[in-house]
């Protein structure tokens, strides 16, 4: 099974009531798509810059589930999560 099969097995298993929440979450993806689309179109970075970004960010705060740092437990893995981020870590180098 991959993530979205995951992902979606799950959304659709959503209680009525939950789903205002989920159109809200999809609201603030598409304002964010939309924005992204903008900057693009100034030359700032783009949707692929974006991506690159989110997976680097979930790389350094939880290494030990999308890296190669291996815990031994809980309490370290709340030391890991306490980290952070850097501005040079998400920073896209200058042409």
């Amino acid at each position: 099974m991959t993530m979205i099969s995951g992902t979606n097995r799950k959304i659709e298993r959503l209680p009525e009531e939950k789903w205002r929440g989920v159109r809200l979450d999809f609201t603030y993806v598409t304002g964010s798509y939309y924005d992204v689309t903008l900057r693009q179109e100034e030359g700032r970075f783009d949707l692929d810059d974006v991506a690159d970004g989110i997976c680097k960010k979930l790389i350094y705060r939880h290494p030990h589930v999308f890296g190669d740092v291996t815990v031994s437990g809980s309490g370290e893995v709340l030391q890991i999560g306490g980290r952070a981020p850097t501005p040079t870590v998400f920073s896209k180098p200058e042409p």
